[in-house]
């Protein structure tokens, strides 16, 4: 592996690092203050987005925010298997965003107020699937050109 293939490695697994941080800082906030944490998120886009925020509600927000942050990790986690295995590895990405979403389920037992959700699980999982799928279609869009790119010098 190149100098800066590692380097590209080594910041995809910070940011891997760094988006599963996020994620445990949310669940660590009490039922009360997470309430407050998307209430406060909630009358943002409310503002921005009145009538798509307004038949979401409040819960429809936090499903959302679940979904969205399991999209991140998964494009990132994938960003950092690829890199790190040398080929794109979909399945055990989704394992492991996964297992995440269990680890950090069980942490929530031990917050006051929060609770285990097996559907919390399914929407990260699902979450992760759409931004493994987007890094799939990223990594083919990506691969495309360097094959055309690479066609062009070789008939100059």
């Amino acid at each position: 592996m190149t100098k800066g293939k590692k380097a590209l490695c080594a910041a995809s697994w910070v940011l891997t690092a760094l988006c599963m941080a996020v994620i445990f800082f949310f669940s660590q906030q009490t039922s009360d203050d997470s309430a407050e944490i998307s209430m406060d998120v909630y009358s943002k886009f409310f503002e921005l987005l009145g009538p798509i925020i307004e038949r979401l509600g409040h819960e429809g927000v936090r499903t959302l925010a679940h979904f969205t942050e399991y999209t991140a990790l998964g494009f990132l986690m994938s960003t950092s298997l690829t890199f790190t295995c040398s080929r794109r590895s979909p399945w055990l990405t989704l394992a492991l965003c996964a297992a995440y979403a269990l680890t950090d389920e069980i942490h929530q037992l031990f917050i006051p107020g929060r609770a285990f959700q097996v559907t919390d699980i399914a929407v990260d999982s699902a979450g992760a699937l759409l931004g493994i799928g987007v890094f799939a279609l990223l990594a083919v869009i990506v691969l495309s050109v360097k094959k055309k790119k690479s066609a062009e010098v070789k008939s100059h």
